[in-house]
């Protein structure tokens, strides 16, 4: 399950990725987000996620990263904080995603919210970008539909 908390105090998007999850989870996710009356391009983002072995969302690595990079594309938000427990899980996740072109974006990973929040922290400044909402809720269906349609979604 994936869900998320728009934080307009903090400037941040808050997401929560616990159990078993695909691709097409994380596209529909993104979807959610940018539909939301209260989404900023220029939140970063503080994810969250569970350090269980499990889940086909590993397996597509390849898929996420495509979708990761659409949407950094499409950010004014200069961070990413990953917190996820130490272990194999983790392991896996940021050698995999070491290659992921991010552009302007910088994603970590952090063992706690408390260091997660403190990198968030440093130099926060307020940017403002334009970008084209529709371009990238295609791009995100499009995503969800092919990781749908794909070998390793079935």
């Amino acid at each position: 399950m994936i869900e998320y908390v728009i934080d307009d105090v903090n400037h941040l998007i808050r997401i929560w990725m616990t159990g078993s999850n695909r691709c097409a989870n994380l596209a529909a996710h993104y979807s959610r987000v940018l539909k939301d009356p209260r989404y900023d391009p220029t939140f970063d983002s503080l994810f969250q996620i569970d350090g269980e072995a499990d889940g086909p969302i590993v397996t597509e690595l390849g898929e996420v990263k495509m979708l990761l990079e659409m949407v950094a594309q499409c950010q004014a938000a200069t961070k990413w904080a990953v917190v996820i427990p130490l272990g194999f899980k983790r392991t896996v996740i940021e050698f995999l995603l070491k290659g992921v072109e991010l552009k302007s974006v910088t994603m970590r990973f952090f063992g706690n919210e408390a260091d997660a929040t403190a990198w968030l922290n440093v130099g926060r400044t307020s940017l403002i970008t334009a970008w084209d909402h529709d371009a990238m809720q295609r791009a995100l269906l499009n995503a969800a539909n092919s990781s749908q349609n794909s070998p390793s979604a079935n």
